[in-house]
């Protein structure tokens, strides 16, 4: 299973547009929430998703991402990353 976190930038997006972001993201399958090797639940920072796949690759995922951005009607920036993660957020 491949692990992918996913960054958004809206130009422009307001509250709002991030909101409405967050919400087609989730009903994409991409989460707020990612949990350590150690099973603690951790909080993603503004616009950053946690995802998991075991068929699909970073450019399918960014595709995912990329349809749920499009909906705010911003335009937007799209970055995607796979491999091992490695995070210092504050558990929730």
């Amino acid at each position: 299973m491949s692990d992918f976190v996913t960054r958004i930038d809206l130009h422009g997006g307001s509250a709002d547009d991030y909101a409405s972001l967050d919400q087609a993201m989730a009903a994409a399958n991409f989460s707020k929430v990612i949990r350590s090797s150690r099973g603690l639940l951790y909080h993603m920072p503004s616009a950053t998703y946690f995802s998991q796949s075991d068929g699909m690759g970073a450019a399918e995922v960014r595709n995912l991402a990329v349809q749920a951005a499009s909906r705010t009607g911003k335009r937007y920036d799209v970055i995607v990353a796979s491999g091992d993660t490695a995070f210092a957020l504050h558990p929730l």
